[in-house]
Formats: structure tokens, C-alpha cells, sequence
């Protein structure tokens, strides 16, 4: 009896430990960046297999720096999670990219994404 019993809580912890660890995982969320300059400076979009995960999500635009990236300018996705920003002190030669935290939602957790670099070949113009 007492087997049968630790046979049954041995498995209900491995279906627990299985279920945090899908859960700590959470879905993927692809961020693009591209320039615009007329008139944000840079744009891109959130794509994610769940709409939770688009919308309403933050976006730092960063700067690549020596020592620690500089935040340039910020926006949150729209529905369609497509997003703009506009860096004012931008310089030719420069490198951009845009980041977005990780985010919990009613369906689980939207992992952090990170766009690709972009450098840019002249300033953007202000809007």
C-alpha cells in the first residue's frame, strides 16, 4: 500500500516538474527593425504564434554602445504589434536594435526578444 502510494506521488511531482518547466519556457516572440526616416527614425514589428504576445508590448529602442547600451526611445506595439521610434541624437554609422522584456499573460508567458542589428548610413530626420 505504501508503494502504490509513493508510486502515485512520484509521478504527480514528475507531471508538476514537467509542467513548470513548459511553463517557465513560454512562447516565442520574433521583434524586426528596420529604418524609417520619415518620420519615426526606425520601426519594426512583434510576431508571436499567440496575440498576447504582439500587443501592448514595451519596446526599447537601444544604442549600441561601449559599457552599457543606451535606451534611445520607446513605443508599445499596437494590435498588429508593429511599433515605432525615433532616435533624436542619431549619428552616421551608429548601430540600433530594439528589445522587448518577457511578459505574463492569461495563457502562460511571452519569453523577451531581442531584433537584430541595424546600422544605420545617415541620421534620421527628426518628425
Amino acid at each position: 500500500m505504501n508503494r502504490k502510494l509513493a508510486s502515485v506521488l512520484a509521478a504527480i511531482a514528475l507531471v508538476a516538474c514537467v509542467g513548470e518547466a513548459s511553463a517557465a519556457e513560454g512562447t516565442k516572440t520574433r521583434l524586426g527593425i528596420r529604418t524609417n526616416p520619415v518620420p519615426a527614425g526606425f520601426e519594426g514589428e512583434a510576431k508571436s504564434s499567440k496575440p498576447s504576445c504582439i500587443r501592448g508590448r514595451q519596446v526599447l529602442l537601444m544604442r549600441k554602445r561601449r559599457g552599457p547600451d543606451e535606451v534611445v526611445g520607446t513605443d508599445r506595439t499596437d494590435v498588429e504589434g508593429h511599433w515605432s521610434a525615433f532616435a533624436d541624437s542619431a549619428v552616421a554609422g551608429e548601430t540600433f536594435y530594439a528589445k522587448t522584456a518577457a511578459k505574463r499573460v492569461r495563457s502562460g508567458r511571452c519569453l523577451s526578444a531581442r531584433s537584430r542589428e541595424i546600422a544605420i548610413d545617415e541620421a534620421p530626420t527628426p518628425p
